[in-house]
């Protein structure tokens, strides 16, 4: 049982620094890019923030639906995803 919550938990926060790393998650304002044409990161919410798996054995998928939601003024465009 608490193996499988550690799980969860390292897989919600490989998740959430996966997105911080490719600047698709951020909660604070950016700052000006320091390259004139450079992308501005926008803020954007995980929805829900945990998911939780429960016992998962080797090899088997468990799919899970996450939301991506603007929580900026500027437009976000994603430009690449991967599942």
């Amino acid at each position: 049982m608490l193996l499988h919550t550690i799980r969860s938990a390292m897989t919600a926060a490989v998740l959430a620094a996966c997105l911080m790393h490719v600047g698709l998650c951020s909660v604070a304002a950016a700052a000006p890019p320091s390259v004139p044409g450079a992308p501005v990161q926008a803020p954007l919410m995980v929805e829900p923030p945990v998911v939780n798996f429960g016992v998962v054995a080797p090899g088997t998928k468990h799919p899970a639906r996450f939301v991506l939601r603007n929580i900026g003024s500027t437009p976000l465009t994603i430009e690449r995803a991967q599942p």
